[in-house]
C-alpha cells in the first residue's frame, strides 16, 4: 500500500531508533535503585535474561505481522486486521500511553544527573514540592530544551532524527563497553564482591524476608518496560529503505543488547564494593555521587574518566529515549488519525518534510507539561505504562496466533499463543497485588490506569458518533 512517508531508514538507524528507546535513562539509575536491592546481581541477570529470552519469541511474531502489514501502527493496526476496530483502538490508546510517558520521564533524567554530578548545584535555582519530591526550576528549563529541540528534528525529517540516533546509540554502546572492560581489569572492582548474589531480605531498602528467586521475578514482572522500545521498530515500517524481513534480526540485536547494557552496569555497581547491600543502604537518599551508585562505580574502576564515560552514557541514553519514544509515538497518532479514531488533525503529513508534524506538536505539548509535575508524579504515570506494553505485546502475538492459523503456520500459530500467554502473565503480575513480589503498581498508578481507561472509552464512543461507519 502506498505511504506518505519517505523510504530514509537503514537497518543501522531502525537498530538504534530501537536500541536507543530500550535503554533510556533507568538503565544508570535502576541498577542502584530496583536491579540490586530486589534481586542481587545474579538474581537481575537471570530475570533480565530470562525475559529478553522470552522476548525474542514475541520478535518472531511482529516479524510475521510486519511482512504481512508493514504500516505505521504497529500492533494497533495488527489488531485491528485479526480482530477488529474496537480491539485495535484498545491497543493504541494503551500504546500511547507508554510512548508519549517516556518522552517527559526522560527528559526530566537530565535534571537527575546533573544535580548528583553538579553536587546539587541546579538547586540554587527556585525549586518547589510536588508529590513529596522537588521540582527545581532550572532542571525544568533543561527538560524543555531537550523536549522542544527533538520535537523540532522530528518534524524536521526522518533522515536527520535517524542519523542523530545512530550516533548517539552507537557512542552509549562503547561507553558502557569501556566502563566494562575497565571493571574487569581494575583492582578497584573484584567477582567476589558479586556476593551475595541474591538480594538479602529483612532490611531496609530490601524487601521483607522472602525466597531469592521472589526478587528475580519482581524484576522480571517489570520487563514489558525495562524493554518497551523494541517494539517501536513496525512504528515506522513505511519509512523502511530496506525489506521487512530484516525487521526481526534487527529487533533481537536490539533486545540483546540492551540486555548487555542492563546487566553490565548493574554488575560494574555491585562489583566495586565488598558489601553492596550495606553500600547502597547507606547510598539511599543521599546527594551527588554518593546518591548515584553506578556513576561511584564508574569513578572507582576509571577515576574522572569513568565519570566523563558515564555520564556520555547516560545523556545518550536520555537523548536517544526522547528522541526514539517521539518519533514512534507520532506515527502511531498518525495512524490513529488516519485511520479515524482520532481526529483527522493527527493524520496530517507536513507537505515539504514528509513527517507526521501535528502528532509530534501534541506530544511536544504533553511532554513539555510532565517536567512541572516532577519525576515522583512522573513516576505513577510510567508504572502503568508498563501494563500498556504488554497488551501490545500480547495484540501482536494474538494477531500472530490467529493469522498463522489461518495461513497454515504452525511455527508462528505456536510463538503467537506463546507470546499471548506470557504477556498476559506479564499484565497480571502488574496489575494483581503479590505482596510479597512488591511489583504491582501503587495506588496512585491504578486511580490513573482507570482514569486512561475511561477516556479512551469515552474517545471512542464520542469517535462512533460522530463517525458511525467507523
Amino acid at each position: 500500500s502506498s505511504s506518505a512517508f519517505s523510504r530514509t531508514l537503514s537497518p543501522l538507524n531502525v537498530w538504534a531508533l530501537a536500541f536507543g528507546c530500550v535503554i533510556g535513562s533507568g538503565a544508570f539509575l535502576m541498577p542502584g535503585t530496583d536491579f540490586l536491592p530486589k534481586a542481587g546481581p545474579l538474581g537481575t541477570a537471570l530475570a533480565l535474561g530470562a525475559a529478553a529470552l522470552l522476548l525474542l519469541v514475541v520478535v518472531v511474531n511482529y516479524r510475521y505481522m510486519m511482512l504481512r502489514h508493514p504500516m505505521s501502527g504497529g500492533e494497533a493496526a495488527y489488531a485491528h486486521l485479526a480482530f477488529g476496530r474496537r480491539h485495535g483502538f484498545f491497543c493504541a490508546w494503551m500504546l500511547s500511553l507508554a510512548y508519549v510517558t517516556m518522552v517527559p520521564y526522560n527528559a526530566t533524567a537530565l535534571g537527575v544527573f546533573f544535580r548528583n554530578l553538579l553536587h546539587g548545584g541546579t538547586h540554587a535555582a527556585p525549586h518547589y514540592a510536588v508529590a513529596g519530591g522537588e521540582v527545581c526550576t532550572l532542571e525544568v528549563a533543561l527538560a524543555l530544551v531537550a523536549v522542544f529541540f527533538f520535537g523540532w528534528l522530528g518534524i524536521r525529517g526522518t533522515r536527520a532524527t535517524g542519523m542523530l540516533e545512530t550516533v548517539l546509540s552507537l557512542l552509549l554502546v562503547e561507553s558502557v563497553a569501556v566502563l566494562a572492560v575497565a571493571a574487569l581489569i581494575s583492582p578497584s572492582a573484584s567477582a567476589a564482591n558479586l556476593a551475595p548474589a541474591f538480594a538479602p531480605g529483612g532490611a531496609e531498602p530490601f524487601l521483607p524476608e522472602r525466597a531469592p528467586l521472589m526478587g528475580s521475578l519482581a524484576i522480571f514482572a517489570i520487563a514489558p518496560w525495562a524493554f518497551v522500545g523494541f517494539n517501536v521498530v513496525p512504528q515506522v515500517a513505511e519509512e523502511f529503505a530496506f525489506h521487512e524481513r530484516k525487521s526481526g534480526p534487527v529487533m533481537a540485536w536490539a533486545i540483546l543488547l540492551g540486555l548487555a547494557v542492563y546487566v553490565a552496569l548493574t554488575l560494574l555497581t555491585a562489583a566495586v564494593s565488598p558489601d553492596w547491600p550495606a553500600q547502597l543502604a547507606a547510598a539511599k537518599g543521599q546527594a551527588g555521587l554518593a546518591g548515584m551508585p553506578t556513576f561511584h562505580a564508574a569513578e572507582k574502576v576509571l577515576g574522572g574518566a569513568g565519570l566523563v564515560f558515564a555520564g556520555a552514557a547516560a545523556l545518550c541514553a536520555v537523548f536517544t529515549g526522547i528522541c526514539g519514544f517521539c518519533l514512534a509515538g507520532s506515527r502511531l497518532l498518525y495512524a490513529m488519525g488516519r485511520e479515524g479514531d482520532l481526529p483527522a488533525w493527527f493524520g496530517h503529513v507536513h507537505p515539504e518534510r514528509g513527517t507526521p508534524s501535528n502528532a509530534i506538536l501534541f506530544i511536544v505539548c504533553v511532554a513539555v507539561a510532565g517536567p512541572f509535575f516532577g519525576r515522583e508524579a512522573l513516576g505513577w504515570i510510567l508504572e502503568t505504562s508498563a501494563v500498556g506494553a504488554a497488551a501490545s505485546y500480547g495484540y501482536a502475538s494474538a494477531a500472530a496466533w490467529r493469522l498463522a492459523r489461518k495461513d497454515g503456520n504452525r511455527f508462528v500459530a505456536a510463538t503467537g499463543a506463546f507470546g499471548t500467554a506470557f504477556s498476559v502473565v506479564f499484565a497480571l503480575l502488574l496489575l494483581v497485588p503479590i505482596p510479597a513480589l512488591g511489583c504491582h503498581l501503587s495506588p496512585q498508578s491504578y486511580v490513573i490506569f482507570a482514569l486512561w481507561l475511561a477516556c479512551g472509552a469515552v474517545l471512542r464512543l464520542r469517535r462512533r458518533r460522530l463517525a458511525p461507519a467507523a
